[in-house]
């Protein structure tokens, strides 16, 4: 019985250390391999790109990517000349660029189902970086958040992880660190949007996120997924994150249970911020939580938002007199609870700041 195959890669596509999974998941075919360039289709080095990443196939796998353009203005025509190159393909590729172009060509052209029916035929499909970004539900517009400065929001993904009966989003370059002095973990967008954009999921919809320079290679047939690389694999909902390591396949019957034993609950009965400080202040049992909560307020934007700038001032006043009460544990965790959320924490001779 044929056995779709759903390889998604946080980020280095076409390096060297990602050779040897390349030419795994080729072996298991001999018929028809596609490139899918929509997700670079609005950049000017179109020719370039497309030839690099070829020639990387070519050269490493031995394989010829037969190049399929399709644009987000493409006539109905040239969307069925897709879908018929995808009836017969047996592995299909899609990299780098921006998610959202490329949901602009491929939601019109009904590339969910067509992929899908390559899953159903036992073929593969490899999805990287930008690309990964649209095999959730909901697909976050990279470009839009992190260079024009839109409020973080999610657009219509291809939902092909539904076709292993799980329901997420997917956040490639997981473990970035370009940024250097400021936070682009998780595609770039930082701690504080991705808080953001979970508040925005519907109940049961997790979040999958892979690092760069990894792989998680999901099999229709034993109904497994499994890491290879050099970081980890995410799945990650309100109440828990379960974090996936190179090395022996996990049950897809892990995530569904963590999805489904997400239930919200209530809310503090305590609910403004000066009755949550002062119950951190006089430093009760519930001090810690306390903490969480505030900061998780901060975080999501959602019911009960706190001002971060109030917020994280007023902690680190907090946090100042536990550690001249020698409160050293609340201390370290008010800290840890801060920079949890993205924000750094900067300790000097004349006290405590904080930055995004």
């Amino acid at each position: 019985m044929p056995s779709g195959v759903l390889a998604i890669i946080g980020s280095g596509e076409i390096s060297p250390g990602l050779t040897k999974i390349h030419r795994e998941l080729l072996s298991r075919h001999s018929g028809p391999a596609l490139l899918l360039t929509s997700t670079f289709g609005f950049q000017e080095n179109i020719p370039q790109l497309t030839e690099k990443i070829t020639d990387y196939f070519r050269d490493a796998t031995g394989t010829t990517l037969v190049r399929q353009d399709l644009e987000r203005d493409a006539t109905e025509v040239q969307r069925a000349e897709l879908r018929h190159a995808l009836a017969d393909a047996q592995y299909v590729f899609a990299g780098p660029g921006s998610p959202s172009y490329a949901m602009s060509a491929w939601g019109p052209a009904a590339l969910d189902t067509s992929l899908a029916d390559v899953l159903h035929r036992g073929g593969t499909v490899t999805f990287a970086s930008a690309a990964a970004c649209t095999l959730g539900q909901h697909c976050a517009p990279i470009y839009e958040i992190y260079k024009v400065g839109h409020d973080p929001h999610w657009i219509e993904g291809l939902n092909l992880l539904n076709y292993f009966g799980l329901n997420a989003s997917v956040i490639p370059h997981f473990d970035n660190a370009e940024g250097g002095n400021h936070d682009t973990r998780y595609c770039y967008l930082g701690a504080r949007r991705l808080a953001t954009l979970q508040a925005q999921l519907p109940p049961g919809e997790a979040i999958f996120g892979v690092d760069e320079y990894t792989v998680a290679i999901f099999r229709e047939d034993e109904r497994t997924v499994e890491v290879h690389g050099r970081g980890h694999a995410y799945w990650i909902t309100p109440s828990h994150t379960l974090t996936l390591s190179p090395g022996a396949p996990v049950s897809l019957d892990d995530f569904a249970t963590a999805t489904r034993s997400f239930s919200p609950g209530p809310e503090k009965t305590v609910g403004d911020l000066d009755a949550l400080v002062a119950q951190i202040g006089a430093t009760s049992p519930d001090a810690i939580d306390a903490v969480a909560t505030l900061v998780r307020r901060a975080a999501t934007g959602g019911d009960g938002f706190i001002d971060p700038a109030i917020l994280f001032t007023r902690l680190l006043e907090i946090r100042r007199d536990a550690r001249a009460e020698r409160q050293f544990a609340l201390a370290d965790a008010i800290r840890d609870a801060i920079v949890s959320t993205g924000v750094e924490v900067n300790d000097g001779p004349e006290g405590s700041t904080w930055s995004w």
